[in-house]
């Protein structure tokens, strides 16, 4: 394996995996990126947020006291990561319903041949008549 590959495999080990849940995905959803400037703004707004921990790191929900006082700031990689994870379940969602769409057109209009073969049929059909 490339060392290259072998590199950013153990740095994505070491990296967090937020909750789809955790507040700070909440805020990149809210945002709605449609940018790499706008996703590269949120990972700046995001360093500057400290997210409270428990005296393990574990992320604590917002509102929830730290009994250490400790507070936890995302890497940059760690919030690109998790916010690219997150388009990516969004990406895998629209295309799992684009699928069952195409799926229930299929069922009603059948496929491309058959659709073609109709044509052919309904065209020839109409050359029949106007002789």
């Amino acid at each position: 394996m490339p060392k290259k590959i072998v590199a950013l495999l153990n740095i994505s080990s070491r990296l967090a995996q937020l909750p789809p849940e955790h507040p700070a995905l909440m805020r990149f959803k809210s945002r709605r990126c449609s940018s790499l400037q706008q996703f590269r703004e949120w990972i700046i707004s995001e360093r500057k947020i400290k997210t409270p921990t428990d005296i393990h790191g574990q992320t604590q929900d917002e509102g929830v006291g730290v009994r250490d006082g400790r507070c936890r700031v995302f890497v940059s990689q760690e919030l690109a990561a998790n916010g690219a994870l997150s388009l990516l379940n969004l990406a895998c969602w629209l295309l799992d319903k684009q699928i069952y769409c195409l799926a229930e057109k299929f069922e009603q209009e059948g496929g491309f041949s058959e659709r073609m073969h109709r044509i052919r049929k309904q065209k020839r059909d109409g050359n029949h008549n106007q002789h």
